[in-house]
């Protein structure tokens, strides 16, 4: 199955309070990001209702 069109699902700012004092950010945070963009997809194909069921790994 494919996007009917490419762009992003969501634009998220990253703020200082999801980084470390690395400057690296939060895992957390992002997996959170992707899972607000799988639900954004979601809705784009018209589905009501979604599980985040797993996500084996995350690359760059």
């Amino acid at each position: 199955m494919k996007a009917p069109y490419a762009r992003p699902a969501i634009r998220v700012r990253m703020l200082p309070r999801d980084t470390s004092h690395h400057g690296t950010s939060f895992g957390g945070v992002i997996l959170s990001h992707f899972d607000q963009a799988g639900a954004v997809v979601v809705l784009r194909f018209g589905c009501m209702r979604s599980v985040a069921d797993a996500m084996d790994r995350a690359e760059r």
